[in-house]
């Protein structure tokens, strides 16, 4: 290039004329200059940068994360798999050797098929509630709340109210060595999936819960828990 004030030909990537000590102005800067001259390190630098940055923001969100509890309308035949999962699950666990040799699909689908009359299931509309615990500490739910209209807040204790019947069941199930009919096993086991997700159970970190609650369209509910060794109260829930 040309020295703008003494015209004598001078390098590129001069700073200053070496004739008549003319200082250039860089035609894209210093920044501009630098990040040429140092591509390479500046690329590295940017992917540890952006690496150390995802790292910070999974550490906030796990300590900042939220307790939500939502819920929506389901389907006849989605109830019934919230339900036969839940009962697949503790059947499993209770009667590990039973589930082993006839395998879970069988199982699943037999626990499926004896399921609508072991449990009644009401004519009402059905409602999915879930539990998402977003935090990094546990979640303890107190009560489950519910209400039609203007009516008084009631609670629903599935652990106390299944007590006498889990118990004549574990019982029945021990004296016989566990040689009763498989819709008596079904029965033990959905009643106790129902005691282990609905009513007082906790929610660890990370993990989402759901189950299946009954409503009409009057219905409002709420759930009272807690966390860090405060109580709360979730706004009142009803269904979209």
């Amino acid at each position: 290039m040309l020295c703008p004030k003494c015209q004598v030909s001078v390098a590129d990537d001069a700073n200053f004329c070496p004739r008549c000590g003319t200082p250039f102005k860089r035609q894209n800067g210093f920044i501009a200059n630098l990040w040429r001259d140092n591509k390479p390190g500046f690329l590295i630098l940017s992917l540890l940068v952006l690496a150390m940055l995802g790292s910070l923001g999974y550490f906030f969100y796990s300590r900042t994360g939220k307790f939500v509890v939502t819920l929506e309308k389901i389907s006849r035949d989605e109830a019934l798999s919230i339900y036969t999962q839940a009962t697949l699950k503790v059947y499993c666990r209770e009667f590990s050797s039973d589930c082993a040799a006839r395998g879970q699909d069988q199982v699943r689908n037999d626990i499926r098929r004896l399921l609508p009359d072991i449990l009644n299931m009401p004519t009402h509309a059905d409602a999915k509630i879930t539990y998402r615990n977003g935090t990094s500490t546990p979640v303890d739910i107190k009560r489950f709340l519910y209400r039609t209209g203007s009516e008084a807040w009631r609670s629903e204790s599935p652990q106390t109210y299944f007590a006498p019947k889990l118990s004549a069941l574990r019982f029945a199930i021990h004296m016989a060595n566990g040689n009763v009919p498989f819709k008596t096993k079904v029965d033990y086991a959905s009643t106790l999936a129902l005691t282990e997700n609905h009513g007082s159970l906790t929610i660890l970190p990370g993990e989402d819960k759901s189950w299946r609650v009954g409503y009409s369209d009057q219905s409002e509910f709420k759930v009272e828990y807690i966390q860090n060794g405060k109580s709360y109260q979730t706004p009142i829930l009803k269904v979209g």
